[in-house]
């Protein structure tokens, strides 16, 4: 998912997270998401939602390796389970 800047930081993202969250939960089913987005991260932390897992993205080999110019290398990525709104 991908939130234009304009319209970043206002919470529309999280509600979406949210709204689909309930869904999948409502469901049975867990709900869980990856992202290395700091600003997403902080958000996540504080509304409903339990970290998973943490690390750092993986240099790509192979056919692949001109990825390694856009994609989240080296940087944090995290792992989240939606809980439920509070």
């Amino acid at each position: 998912m991908v939130v234009l800047p304009d319209f970043q930081g206002i919470g529309i993202g999280i509600r979406l997270l949210n709204i689909v969250g309930d869904y999948y939960k409502e469901q049975g089913f867990d709900f869980r998401i990856v992202t290395s987005t700091p600003a997403l991260v902080n958000s996540l932390k504080k509304r409903g939602w339990a970290l998973q897992s943490y690390g750092r993205g993986k240099k790509i080999t192979g056919n692949l390796k001109a990825f390694n110019a856009t994609s989240a290398v080296n940087r944090n990525i995290m792992s989240f389970k939606y809980l439920g709104q509070k």
